[in-house]
């Protein structure tokens, strides 16, 4: 995660005012082009952008594995990615860009990618192994060391994504909430891991 210097910040504390440096998150504008076209512009963290192309166009629906790509570029200094499809996957781009409604900003609010998350969705359908409390106390400190930038950055998104049995599988950072899941999809992808057995 990169850190910005210092800045002079107010903060209301006991009912004083006072000015602390603090450091603030770094973030940037990021777009993805799918074969030629703008799908979708984001502001995210540096870092793990490999990851996060590949996860937002999988939870999006435009591929299923890394290998549905037949190129992945990044622009000079790293602010654009343009990914070039296998031709199986070309017609499913095609139709999902002719419509301007699937396609909107991520974020906050109604920024959502490619459709309406807020449609109800189906219940999982895995067998959760009950978990111990010593289990979950000892995967609450895993998201607690993985916070670490936190207390100085404020305002920087974790995510940690556990086995039905409490091993770690994967962890991310980012301004937004839903980068960081995006990420820790396209890591996971990445690394092999079928997106069937990736659970939220």
């Amino acid at each position: 995660m990169n850190i910005h210097p210092e800045y002079p910040v107010y903060v209301w504390r006991l009912g004083d005012v006072i000015v602390e440096n603090r450091t603030l998150p770094a973030e940037e504008e990021f777009c993805i082009y799918v074969n030629g076209r703008l799908l979708t512009r984001l502001m995210t963290s540096p870092g793990a952008r490999e990851a996060l192309v590949v996860g937002f166009l999988a939870y999006s629906g435009i591929i299923e594995t890394p290998a549905d790509m037949a190129t992945l570029y990044f622009s000079e200094g790293g602010s654009c990615a343009d990914v070039w499809l296998t031709a199986d996957r070309i017609p499913l781009v095609e139709a999902r860009l002719a419509n301007p409604d699937l396609v909107r900003t991520s974020g906050r609010g109604r920024g959502v990618a490619l459709g309406d998350l807020y449609a109800p969705s189906e219940p999982l359908s895995i067998a959760m192994t009950p978990l111990t409390p010593a289990q979950l106390l000892a995967m609450a400190h895993i998201v607690e060391d993985t916070m670490a930038h936190n207390a100085y950055s404020h305002g920087v998104h974790t995510g940690v994504l556990f086995t039905p049995t409490g091993e770690m599988v994967a962890t991310m950072m980012d301004v937004s909430r839903r980068n960081t899941l995006d990420k820790i999809l396209g890591a996971c992808l990445l690394g092999g891991i079928p997106q069937k057995d990736i659970s939220w």
